[in-house]
């Protein structure tokens, strides 16, 4: 999705958030969309990458709870990757860590303060574009 600012054209950036607790999944979806970020959203591991494997443009940025039925946020990761590898990722989870995350993954605990979340999601995807811009270089 592109608008056009100041005659330039820019991408709206686009954030999965998956997570099988509706409440939370809805709360954080419509503070990222407030923000201006384009929202999709999946209830499970399996519909997420339905989603991405039907998504044409870019999906920038993956929130994804860790425990889920079906597939695991680990496993929603790993499988992502794959397709999307250039994507980001944030994992959230009621629990104080999983060990079955990749290693340096983003986490947040849940309950979520919604401050800390668009920091997190704004320093990741400012760390993708400085990492984008360093290989462009190199």
């Amino acid at each position: 999705m592109e608008s056009f600012h100041g005659g330039r054209a820019t991408r709206v950036t686009t954030v999965l958030v998956v997570d099988d607790s509706e409440d939370s999944r809805e709360v954080i979806a419509a503070v990222l969309g407030r923000a201006g970020y384009n929202v999709l959203e999946a209830p499970n591991g399996l519909d997420a990458a339905e989603i991405l494997a039907r998504q044409s443009g870019a999906v920038d940025l993956l929130i994804t709870d860790s425990q889920m039925p079906g597939m695991t946020g680990p496993q929603l990761i790993k499988h992502a990757a794959r397709m999307h590898p250039l994507m980001r990722v944030l994992c959230i989870s009621g629990e104080p860590s999983d060990a079955t995350l990749p290693e340096s993954t983003p986490f947040l605990q849940k309950p979520l303060d919604l401050k800390i979340l668009l920091s997190k999601v704004q320093e990741i995807l400012i760390e993708r574009i400085i990492g984008d811009q360093n290989a462009a270089t190199a």
